[in-house]
Protein backbone atom coordinates (compact mmCIF):
# COMPACT_ATOMS: atom_id res chain seq x y z
CA UNK A 1 0.00 0.00 0.00
CA UNK A 2 2.78 2.39 0.90
CA UNK A 3 4.58 1.92 -2.41
CA UNK A 4 1.46 2.00 -4.53
CA UNK A 5 -0.57 4.78 -2.85
CA UNK A 6 1.98 6.58 -0.70
CA UNK A 7 1.60 7.58 2.94
CA UNK A 8 -1.93 8.85 2.36
CA UNK A 9 -3.01 5.32 1.48
CA UNK A 10 -2.36 4.21 5.07
CA UNK A 11 -5.06 6.59 6.30
CA UNK A 12 -7.67 5.95 3.62
CA UNK A 13 -11.09 5.32 5.15
CA UNK A 14 -10.19 6.52 8.63
CA UNK A 15 -12.27 9.72 8.52
CA UNK A 16 -15.68 8.05 8.98
CA UNK A 17 -14.72 5.96 12.05
CA UNK A 18 -12.84 8.90 13.53
CA UNK A 19 -15.82 11.19 13.06
CA UNK A 20 -18.07 8.74 14.88
CA UNK A 21 -15.67 7.86 17.71
CA UNK A 22 -14.63 11.41 18.65
CA UNK A 23 -18.07 12.58 19.88
CA UNK A 24 -18.73 9.38 21.81
CA UNK A 25 -15.32 9.60 23.49
CA UNK A 26 -16.03 13.21 24.44
CA UNK A 27 -19.31 12.14 26.03
CA UNK A 28 -17.50 9.37 27.93
CA UNK A 29 -15.00 11.83 29.38
CA UNK A 30 -17.78 14.27 30.28
CA UNK A 31 -19.79 11.53 32.00
CA UNK A 32 -16.76 10.38 34.00
CA UNK A 33 -16.10 13.98 35.04
CA UNK A 34 -19.72 14.29 36.17
CA UNK A 35 -19.37 11.00 38.08
CA UNK A 36 -16.34 12.40 39.90
CA UNK A 37 -18.25 15.60 40.67
CA UNK A 38 -21.15 13.63 42.14
CA UNK A 39 -18.86 11.42 44.22
CA UNK A 40 -16.95 14.44 45.54
CA UNK A 41 -20.13 16.35 46.27
CA UNK A 42 -21.89 13.59 48.19
CA UNK A 43 -18.87 12.05 49.89
CA UNK A 44 -17.96 15.45 51.33
CA UNK A 45 -21.40 15.68 52.94
CA UNK A 46 -20.22 12.97 55.32
CA UNK A 47 -17.25 13.11 57.64
CA UNK A 48 -14.58 10.83 56.20
CA UNK A 49 -11.19 10.55 57.78
CA UNK A 50 -8.17 8.45 56.95
CA UNK A 51 -4.44 8.84 57.41
CA UNK A 52 -4.10 10.76 54.13
CA UNK A 53 -7.43 12.50 53.66
CA UNK A 54 -9.79 14.44 55.83
CA UNK A 55 -13.20 15.55 54.59
CA UNK A 56 -15.59 17.77 56.45
CA UNK A 57 -18.72 19.58 55.39
CA UNK A 58 -16.93 22.94 55.55
CA UNK A 59 -14.43 21.85 52.89
CA UNK A 60 -16.89 21.82 49.96
CA UNK A 61 -15.01 24.52 48.06
CA UNK A 62 -11.76 22.50 48.15
CA UNK A 63 -13.29 19.23 46.92
CA UNK A 64 -12.06 19.58 43.34
CA UNK A 65 -8.45 19.57 44.53
CA UNK A 66 -8.72 16.42 46.65
CA UNK A 67 -7.65 13.07 45.28
CA UNK A 68 -10.32 10.38 45.20
CA UNK A 69 -9.77 7.01 46.80
CA UNK A 70 -9.88 3.85 44.68
CA UNK A 71 -13.48 2.97 45.74
CA UNK A 72 -14.55 6.54 44.93
CA UNK A 73 -12.91 6.35 41.49
CA UNK A 74 -14.67 3.04 40.89
CA UNK A 75 -18.00 4.57 41.86
CA UNK A 76 -17.42 7.56 39.57
CA UNK A 77 -16.63 5.18 36.69
CA UNK A 78 -19.76 3.14 37.43
CA UNK A 79 -21.88 6.30 37.43
CA UNK A 80 -20.52 7.33 34.06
Amino acid sequence: ILLREGPRGLFRGISAPLASIAPSTAVDFWAYDMGQYIVRRYSSAFHFSSSKQHYEKDDLHDDNNKQLTLPQISLAAALS
